[in-house]
C-alpha cells in the first residue's frame, strides 16, 4: 500500500511541476519577423500579443508575398511554441523514474 501511496504523490509532484512550467511558458513571448513586411509576438499560450506590418508590407503590390510571409511567421512561432512545450514535457518527465511503475 506504500508503494501506491508513494506513486501518487510522485505523480502529484510531477503535475504540480507540468503545470508551475507550462504556467511559465503561457506568459513567455515569442517574436519573429520575416521579410522585412511582418512581425508578429505571440505568448506561449498561442494568444497574439502584436502584429506589425511594414509600409512596404502594406503596397498593394505585395499582397501575395505579404499573405504567404505571414502564414510563415504563424506557422514558425506556433513550431517554437511547440518545441518548448516538448522542452519542458522532457525535461519533468524525462527525468522521472518512477521505481516499479514499469
Amino acid at each position: 500500500m506504500n508503494k501506491i501511496k508513494d506513486l501518487l504523490n510522485e505523480a502529484q509532484k510531477i503535475d504540480a511541476n507540468l503545470r508551475q512550467a507550462h504556467a511559465e511558458l503561457a506568459q513567455e513571448q515569442f517574436k519573429m519577423s520575416k521579410n522585412g513586411l511582418v512581425s508578429f509576438t505571440f505568448y506561449g499560450d498561442r494568444t497574439i500579443k502584436d502584429v506589425e506590418l511594414t509600409k512596404e508590407g502594406l503596397n498593394p503590390d505585395n499582397k501575395e508575398l505579404l499573405e504567404d510571409t505571414i502564414k510563415l511567421v504563424i506557422h514558425e512561432i506556433l513550431q517554437h511554441i511547440k518545441k518548448a512545450e516538448d522542452d519542458i514535457n522532457s525535461q519533468i518527465m524525462g527525468s522521472t523514474k518512477i521505481e516499479g511503475l514499469f
